[in-house]
């Protein structure tokens, strides 16, 4: 049996459907990824570089220090923020209308719902939930526990990075002089080693 007959004989056990999905998946999993991790001082213009870099001003960005956490932004068909929050998982999709999945307390869900609202512009309701993020405060002013490591999935439909050759992934730290720089590098490094292919 040929090469070609072989194949022919596997394809014709799967949907089209599947076959495509098959060569995605091994699509993906050989495009090179690339990795870019921004440190520096505070202040310094890290989340304004990185809005540039992803053509989006997803990330708050200002004169005083505006991140407290680690931020991984992905590229993807999608926006949304995923995140830890008082020992529960949260992730916060921005499609037609924004939507919170893993918060159980539906006053909690509906205050936080109002206050990340985007009037169709995902990218303003994106920087608003960060920024409150930053400060743990989510909701009625109180603080929570919020994880060290954020996940944002953005498109990256303006950036001048060659996305469709590279699987991006850029890392936003808080700046080198915060008093938490030795458990933001413990995450950064943590985070970087688990990101493999396959």
């Amino acid at each position: 049996m040929d090469r070609f007959a072989r194949i022919k004989t596997t394809l014709e056990k799967y949907e089209e459907s599947s076959i495509v999905e098959l060569i995605q998946k091994y699509e993906d999993t050989i495009k090179p990824s690339v990795s870019v991790c921004v440190l520096g001082l505070y202040s310094a213009g890290k989340s304004a570089f990185i809005n540039s870099l992803i053509g989006e001003d997803i990330l708050p960005s200002g004169s005083d220090p505006t991140t407290a956490k680690v931020f991984r932004i992905n590229c993807s068909d999608s926006y949304s923020v995923s995140f830890e929050l008082d020992d529960s998982f949260i992730s916060v999709c921005y499609g037609d209308d924004v939507s919170v999945l893993g918060i159980s307390d539906s006053v909690m869900q509906e205050e936080l719902l109002s206050k990340i609202s985007y009037n169709g512009n995902p990218v303003l309701g994106m920087n608003r939930l960060i920024s409150m993020l930053n400060q743990e405060k989510l909701v009625d002013g109180e603080k929570h526990k919020v994880g060290e490591l954020i996940d944002i999935s953005v498109p990256f439909v303006r950036s001048s990075l060659p996305v469709g050759k590279f699987d991006f992934v850029i890392y936003d730290t808080p700046g080198s002089n915060s008093d938490t720089n030795k458990k933001h590098l413990e995450i950064l490094e943590s985070s970087l080693d688990s990101q493999t292919k396959g």
